[in-house]
């Protein structure tokens, strides 16, 4: 068992893909560098990726929750490894950081949602979600 469960990662998801689409502009360093573009590119891809998951705080249920964690560790590893892409300046250390706390929640956290241990694996898919929602 995991220590995180997947509603508690959606919940941390949208708290951090929020803080780092503000963080250039919360922590004054918004030039419109790289530095500023990499945080607010990474945290709307954490948001949209929440959203399509399917977990308890999904929205529209398109991806499995391997498919999210794998790309919460790319995403980890590229944002950890931003000082050595980008150069080492000041402002490139809190992607590094934010990469290394995707990383220690991606090692944490439950790979299934608790709801999808119930349902039958038909209704991950995206062709019975289009099913259902034009058969109503």
């Amino acid at each position: 068992m995991r220590l995180i469960s997947t509603k508690i990662h959606g919940i941390l998801d949208y708290l951090l893909g929020t803080f780092l689409v503000a963080a250039p502009w919360i922590l004054n360093f918004h030039r419109g560098a790289v530095e500023t573009w990499i945080l607010v590119i990474a945290g709307i891809i954490i948001l949209v990726v929440s959203m399509v998951t399917d977990h308890e705080t999904g929205v529209w249920r398109a991806l499995s929750m391997r498919i999210h964690l794998s790309i919460d560790f790319f995403l980890g590893v590229l944002l950890a490894a931003s000082p050595l892409l980008l150069g080492a300046g000041q402002n490139t250390y809190l992607p590094m950081m934010v990469g290394v706390i995707e990383l220690v929640i991606l090692i944490f956290s439950a790979r299934e949602a608790a709801d999808n241990k119930t349902r039958s694996p038909a209704k991950n898919s995206l062709s019975s979600w289009r099913e259902e929602r034009y058969n109503r």
